[in-house]
């Protein structure tokens, strides 16, 4: 496989990091950046045995897919975990623990203390890659210092937005960044679709709805607040008003709106599907199951509640719509960046933002695009957290959207936009 120029740079960086002496690195890789194929190449070139960590099951089987397609060398391999401890390919072996590359979720991991015996009874580990890095962290950080502790193995921790709200600090679990690919870098460069950005304003007020540890809106919260409101009603006629024609990935603060949307949208004769945490695996991913159908097309608007903010690559998205906002520049990050993947024929992509009354400090396309001679949007002692940052947690009692697209919100108001009212048009492409 031919690696793009920044993937090779960032390869040649962990390899050379490894060679080194370094046991603990965090590389950091935007949506859309190739981070699956960037891990694989790393595997290829350590050699010996791998150990790679996420926190979802549907996250099992991507680095599986990216091996069976590119790196045979990294066969056989496996995936630890419930209903799947007798499946392992390229072997006759009957138990994962034994594969050259195995898969396994934190959850698991936790669950059994005797993991890294079981595996490396079998042979040394090389290379541990721990997916989605900044999730789970304290739980990682366990099992991380179990693994420098108990083998020889290097650590890579790999996420697309390593900065938490929480004050946990990535720097409490690894030493050095290895590579730092902003999304940022990647639309400037051509590698991923540009976001065209438009805002409207919603009626409903979640002023009363509490932020909370992690520094974002409470969810459960703001879906009571946003069905309440009649807010659904307005997202789904913007979408009407200006992507009715194009396939949509649609985020929900909770399932009450997400099943309030899906209604109106399947009322209206688009075909429309919901996932949530509690939508059964195979009726996720399995063959027949709706993220097959959304990518054949077959599903129009696809509507989900948490699931769907990594991992899911469908290159045909043309509309991302934020039907939650959020203060958390990562969680927007991962979900915009469902969109910005190219496909024939596409080049950028439309975002609709919503902004209800009350909001304080909400991100929006701008923050997550940088200066457009930046490569790097979060620096490297941003990402360890030893330097000050302040990107997901805005000064209180900022005005709403105001940097993104210079309208403050009493100004919305001032001025006569009600609900549903545009409060702002991003059209980045081409500045």
């Amino acid at each position: 496989m031919i690696l793009r120029p920044y993937q090779e740079t960032a390869v040649a960086s962990v390899t050379t990091m490894i060679d080194h002496g370094t046991k603990k690195m965090i590389g950091v890789a935007a949506t859309g950046a190739g981070k699956t194929v960037i891990t694989s190449e790393i595997a290829r070139r350590v050699g010996g045995r791998v150990l790679f960590l996420c926190h979802r099951n549907e996250l099992l089987y991507q680095p599986i897919d990216g091996i069976v397609r590119s790196f045979p060398e990294l066969r056989p391999y496996g995936v630890v975990g419930r209903g799947y401890d007798k499946r392992m390919w390229g072997s006759r072996e009957k138990t994962p623990y034994a594969a050259n590359y195995v898969t396994c979720t934190i959850q698991t991991a936790e669950r059994r203390p005797s993991l890294l015996e079981d595996i490396t009874k079998h042979g040394d580990l090389s290379l541990v890659i721990v997916d989605e890095a900044h999730r789970y962290a304290e739980a990682y950080q366990r099992l991380i210092e179990r693994v420098v502790t108990e083998t020889d193995a290097a650590v890579l921790g790999v996420t697309a937005t390593p900065l938490r709200s929480d004050g946990f600090r990535m720097g409490e679990i690894y030493d050095e960044v290895a590579f730092n690919i902003s999304f940022s870098f990647l639309v400037n460069k051509g590698y991923l679709a540009r976001p065209e950005g438009m805002v409207f304003g919603l009626g409903a007020d979640i002023s009363g709805v509490d932020v909370g540890d992690d520094g974002d809106y409470i969810a459960e919260q703001l879906d009571t607040v946003l069905s309440a409101a009649n807010a659904n009603e307005v997202i789904f006629e913007k979408w009407v008003e200006n992507a009715a024609n194009k396939q949509t990935i649609v985020f929900c603060a909770g399932v009450k709106q997400a099943r309030e949307l899906h209604n109106l949208f399947a009322e209206a004769g688009h075909e429309t599907a919901v996932i949530t945490g509690a939508t059964p695996l195979k009726e996720r991913i399995g063959e027949g199951g709706i993220l097959p159908r959304f990518k054949d097309k077959r599903i129009k608007v696809l509507i989900n509640v948490n699931v769907l903010i990594e991992g899911a690559d469908v290159p045909t998205v043309e509309c991302v719509v934020m039907g939650r906002c959020t203060k958390s520049i990562a969680l927007y990050q991962q979900c915009v960046g469902r969109g910005s993947r190219l496909c024939e024929g596409k080049t950028s992509f439309l975002v609709l933002d919503f902004a209800p009354q009350g909001a304080k400090g909400l991100v929006g396309v701008e923050d997550i695009l940088g200066q457009e001679d930046e490569e790097t949007a979060v620096s490297d002692e941003e990402v360890l957290g030893r330097e000050q940052c302040t990107r997901d947690c805005p000064e209180e009692g900022a005005d709403v959207v105001a940097e993104n697209v210079g309208f403050a919100w009493f100004n919305l108001l001032t001025l006569g936009y009600g609900e549903g009212g545009i409060l702002g048009k991003r059209v980045i492409a081409g500045r």
